[in-house]
């Protein structure tokens, strides 16, 4: 629609407190009436039917390199589960009897998940399937052509694309509606989807192989000759494909990744097997790290090197009910109560991926306060066109171009 370059700008310069409200969309996928949800503190008696809204097209944000934080992305207030829009939701959702959900979390994280969930709704059962994005990806667009969907939830992330292509996301699958009822403002719903999960890309250190006080506090402090054999590098290189507009664009992240290049830096392949090498001694400084591994590091020689400057990326699409999903009513109550406050509250504690922007209040946002780290987050062309990036950014370091 002609206003989302507008909403992105406000995204980057604005400074917004979420809120609770909004107007519930239907029961069922396409088109039931849509009663009209009060404040929290006074949900009516008897819901109205306003007409349907008409379907709109989001125009993806032009390129705008800035170093602006985004607002404080701050958990709002959803509506209780005594609303009626949520109770008629819950009592549809009982019928179909359970919701279907992929994800990548550990089957421990997400059990805890689901717990938190029966407890607000009981009568809801929760099958979940764990998979890496590429693995969910394949799978759903296979029983997207196949005519035959089988889950319920599930994040879009990077395979917006894949799913609009296979028409799993379409314009009736826009649940503006349903997230601000969790308390989510609207200027951070991106396609009728959000996600409570921010990544924030740096570097790691092994704390038993280097000191603390050696470390460079900039990312062309690991061009010293000192580092020579020192350094890994995840092939994917996150942080320069997301830092560009803040390194000094294409050309000098290219010139920055040669320079490492003469330090005869070491590739790894993946986030968990680079983690676990850097833990094991194979190499005591891995470039291209999350912060939230930080939580499953515990009583392990790993440290997140304090750099002035770490980077994430603008929020992008997010969950979804796909279009034919088996339980979309128990889908939508699902996303209800995971985008509500307790479910963001168990993905920051749990995944240490909440909003790290400056007051937040967040574990991430903290942590970053605590250890004079700023982040800046990259527009959201930069994840539009990742792959583009990571292929001349592998190039210029001498990597395979995968």
């Amino acid at each position: 629609m002609s206003t989302r370059a507008t909403t992105r700008r406000r995204f980057l310069y604005m400074v917004g407190i979420v809120s609770g409200g909004g107007v519930l969309s239907a029961c069922t996928q396409a088109s039931a009436p849509q009663p009209t949800a009060a404040p929290p503190t006074a949900a009516p008696s008897k819901p109205t039917t306003p007409p349907a809204a008409a379907p709109t097209t989001v125009t993806p944000p032009a390129v705008v390199p800035t170093t602006a934080l985004p607002p404080v992305a701050k958990v709002g207030q959803a509506v209780p589960s005594t609303h009626p829009t949520i109770a008629a939701l819950y009592d549809a959702a009982k019928k179909e009897g359970k919701v279907s959900w992929w994800d990548q979390h550990e089957q421990g994280i997400a059990q805890q998940f689901i717990d938190a969930f029966h407890k607000q709704f009981p009568e809801v059962g929760v099958d979940y399937f764990e998979g890496t994005q590429d693995v969910v990806q394949a799978r759903a667009v296979q029983e997207a052509r196949a005519g035959h969907v089988s889950f319920d939830f599930q994040d879009t992330g990077q395979n917006w694309g894949a799913f609009a292509d296979a028409k799993l996301v379409d314009d009736k699958t826009d649940f503006t509606d349903i997230l601000t009822l969790a308390g989510i403002d609207k200027q951070f719903i991106v396609n009728g989807t959000y996600s409570p999960e921010f990544n924030v890309y740096g570097c790691s250190y092994n704390t038993e192989m280097v000191k603390l006080e050696d470390l460079p506090t900039t990312w062309e402090g690991f061009t010293d000759p000192k580092w020579k054999g020192q350094l890994a590098v995840e092939t994917r290189l996150r942080p320069f494909v997301y830092g560009t507009p803040f390194l000094g664009g294409e050309d000098a992240v290219k010139a920055l990744l040669q320079r490492l290049a003469a330090n005869d830096i070491r590739p790894t392949d993946g986030d968990t097997k680079s983690q676990t090498l850097l833990v094991g001694g194979e190499f005591p400084i891995l470039v291209g790290a999350y912060l939230q591994r930080l939580i499953n590091m515990q009583g392990k020689p790993w440290g997140f090197v304090p750099l002035d400057t770490v980077f994430s990326n603008e929020p992008g699409p997010g969950y979804m009910v796909p279009y034919g999903a088996p339980h979309p009513n128990a889908g939508k109550l699902f996303m209800f109560w995971f985008m509500s406050p307790d479910g963001q509250s168990l993905t920051d504690t749990l995944r240490f991926k909440g909003n790290p922007a400056p007051g937040s209040g967040t574990g991430p946002s903290k942590y970053l306060e605590d250890h004079h780290e700023t982040v800046k987050f990259a527009p959201r062309e930069y994840e539009d066109n990742y792959d583009k990036y990571m292929k001349e950014y592998q190039a210029a370091l001498g990597l395979p171009v995968g």
